[in-house]
């Protein structure tokens, strides 16, 4: 089964490839206008898919490093998050897939649940107010950061010894990646809402890789191709990410046994707090703008 699980993805995401390739030829004068450095953004998706191949969010990271940088508008924040790292995670499920002892039905029956709630996703996201994205995109934040703290300061559970669900917890958890998916559409990345499920429910810490990377490359490379299609991207961005990072997750296999993460993590929380504050202080600057606005009126 895991052999035509991994087919089934590998043909998404040539779907998905194909997709992506059209729209960028057809847009290829708007990528080449598009101010951003080449150099700092290829060194961007390189260490970002690194450390998301180790179980960092690249959802996460891209949030702060778009905005600190004001490389991406916020109202394609979300798609450009959900389109950039789909041929990236389709290799790193390939990787773990085929590496990581899962049950092959727990295995597909999340990947399945995740990719229905992203399939109806996009349109929604594309369409939202930019307050509230990014109320949300402060929610997928704060998830990140008490994943990362919780987890190293033993408040979280770290996973069982399992390598299969089945009966309610199985239920559960297809419910809970379905939600997942959709979350995924509005800028809140699943990685680790996933490992935190996967944890409660009893399943190794091995177990949550597979299950976490192959969830996301089929339920982004299905909402990817909705976001390209609506063109609600960065397409310089996603260029970049989809063809360097590979770099980034190739390293990542290379050195995954014998890399400390530990700094990193807490460097990462740093950054994302940073992030939230200005997330926060801009929710708070819009609301007193529109406050002053009705006390004119």
């Amino acid at each position: 089964m895991k052999i035509a699980l991994l087919v089934v993805l590998v043909v998404v995401g040539i779907r998905y490839a194909v997709v992506l390739a059209m729209d960028i030829h057809q847009h290829w004068q708007t990528v080449r206008e598009t101010p951003i450095n080449n150099t700092a953004l290829s060194v961007s998706a390189l260490v970002m898919m690194f450390l998301s191949t180790l179980g960092v969010s690249d959802f996460a990271v891209g949030t702060a490093l778009y905005r600190r940088l004001k490389w991406v508008p916020l109202k394609q924040l979300p798609a450009t998050l959900n389109t950039e790292v789909v041929i990236p995670t389709l290799f790193m499920a390939m990787l773990y897939i085929s590496s990581v002892n899962v049950a092959p039905a727990t295995l597909l029956t999340c990947i399945v649940a995740q990719g229905l709630g992203a399939w109806i996703g996009p349109r929604i996201a594309v369409r939202l107010p930019e307050n509230t994205i990014r109320l949300t995109i402060a929610i997928g934040l704060v998830i990140a950061v008490g994943s990362i703290i919780g987890t190293k300061l033993g408040l979280l559970p770290t996973g069982g010894s399992s390598t299969a669900l089945s009966g309610p917890k199985l239920v559960i958890a297809a419910v809970l990646l379905f939600c997942f998916g959709f979350l995924n559409d509005i800028g809140i990345g699943s990685n680790a809402l996933i490992m935190a499920t996967v944890y409660l429910l009893g399943l190794s810490t091995q177990a949550a890789f597979p299950i976490m990377m192959g969830a996301a490359s089929f339920s982004l490379s299905l909402s990817g191709v909705k976001f390209v299609h609506l063109g609600a991207y960065s397409r310089k961005v996603v260029l970049l990410m989809s063809t360097v990072g590979l770099v980034g997750v190739a390293l990542a296999a290379f050195v995954f046994n014998h890399l400390q993460t530990t700094w990193i993590q807490w460097l990462v929380v740093v950054v994302l707090l940073y992030t939230i504050y200005q997330l926060v202080l801009e929710l708070i600057n819009v609301h007193f703008r529109k406050v002053a606005v009705c006390d004119d009126k």
